[in-house]
């Protein structure tokens, strides 16, 4: 079977990846995929590995990167409107691989009916799947999908109990990333915070007070993509915000959405969600230690050069451990200090591969140990490497995902 990946890049990514390569947008399409893929950013697309080991014929879309999807129309002689590239160009794509299964890892890219239109025009298409493992507020978006793939227990019950087919498939670790980054050097950063502060209700808001908590009296160093938002930027975002809740009224009406939706100026900034995420800048104890923010294999890099880093999951996480954080961290051999969850014994032996807290003076303390305790602290990132890469691959994952759709077509 052939499965397509349909991903999402965040904006704060592609600036720094363009940023990394101030070459590559001059560069024919296959060089800019490739380079993609060898940035190792994100699970989601790296599950494409393991189904190709396990047979399946793999291709994904980055749909999001204007210079690489407009190469790719360049080089295909594929016509496009400036003002609707992103859907455009990707039906084009979708129509030429001809996928028996379609994954979206982001549904709100793309305008009402895109999946049911594809279904009309890729007649080998059996299988629309959507994953989806942060806060939405829309769930009409799922309704165009066969069945919704998720990391978070809740959210997984959450869909079902809302008339929805949803399935749990953990995060993972792509251990490749092992031979891309320096696994020799000793770790010259005593304890790291490596992720976004999200400060809108579901996200980030508790994170922000841990680590403003931390900071007094640890030396955390936050790599993170913080806004510092001055009153101009206030005012952009303000209209931003009103752009993404004018496209869910829009939902609601055809006539409007399909006028809305073609605007450029809504297509510009409805894409921008990273400035909608910030309706104020984080506490400015936590801005003192921030540094530019990390993703791909640099990323990696600076998890690997940390004697602890730190996990802390999203608001929406009441219960259950879920974020990827968990597998990219103890992947690189590094020691995890997360926060405890109700399932987190059944991920990893806590004290032993993993190490938990359940509030704030917690985590203090338990830093406090483990930096003063080099062999304990080794041979916890040590048994957490080993039970990663043990049960928590990319290629675990595609086993489950197999399954997973093979059932699923089964009951068609």
């Amino acid at each position: 079977m052939k499965v397509l990946s349909v991903i999402t890049k965040f904006p704060n990514y592609i600036r720094d990846f363009n940023r990394r390569h101030p070459q590559i947008k001059s560069r024919s399409y296959a060089d800019q995929y490739n380079a993609l893929l060898d940035d190792s950013f994100g699970s989601f697309e790296a599950w494409s590995e393991g189904l190709s080991r396990m047979g399946y014929q793999t291709e994904r879309i980055y749909v999001t990167l204007p210079e690489l999807q407009k190469q790719w129309a360049k080089e295909q002689g594929v016509s496009f409107d400036e003002s609707n590239w992103i859907e455009i160009i990707c039906e084009a794509q979708i129509k030429k691989y001809k996928p028996d299964i379609l994954i979206i890892s982001k549904q709100n890219t793309f305008s009402p009916g895109f999946v049911q239109n594809l279904r009309k025009e890729v007649a080998t298409l059996r299988l629309a799947i959507a994953w989806c493992c942060s806060p939405h507020k829309d769930t009409e978006l799922f309704k165009e999908y066969d069945f919704i793939l998720s990391c978070s227990p809740e959210m997984v019950a959450d869909f079902n109990a809302k008339g929805h087919c949803c399935y749990y498939l953990k995060h993972s670790f792509d251990p490749r990333i092992l031979g891309r980054i320096d696994v020799t050097r000793k770790a010259s950063i005593d304890f790291s915070f490596v992720g976004s502060i999200l400060l809108i209700p579901g996200h980030h808001l508790g994170r922000e007070a841990l680590l403003s908590e931390l900071i007094k009296t640890t030396n955390l160093q936050v790599w993170s993509p913080i806004n510092r938002l001055s009153p101009k930027q206030h005012i952009k975002t303000s209209l931003i915000r009103f752009t993404h809740k004018l496209s869910h009224l829009c939902n609601r009406s055809n006539l409007i959405n399909n006028w809305v939706l073609r605007a450029s100026w809504f297509n510009r900034f409805s894409l921008d969600e990273e400035t909608v995420f910030f309706p104020r800048n984080v506490h400015r104890s936590i801005t003192r230690r921030v540094h530019s923010p990390v993703f791909g294999i640099p990323m990696y890099q600076k998890l690997r050069d940390s004697k602890v880093t730190l996990n802390t999951h999203g608001d929406i996480a009441s219960g259950n451990a879920a974020n990827i954080r968990l597998f990219e961290a103890t992947g690189v051999g590094t020691c995890l200090l997360t926060d405890w969850k109700e399932n987190l014994g059944n991920l990893f032996a806590l004290n032993m591969e993993v190490v938990s807290y359940r509030n704030p003076s917690e985590c203090k303390e338990q830093i406090q140990f483990l930096l003063t305790h080099e062999t304990e602290r080794r041979n916890i990132a040590e048994a957490g490497q080993r039970r990663t890469l043990r049960e928590h691959t990319i290629y675990h994952r595609a086993e489950t995902l197999d399954e997973i759709i093979r059932n699923h077509l089964r009951q068609l």
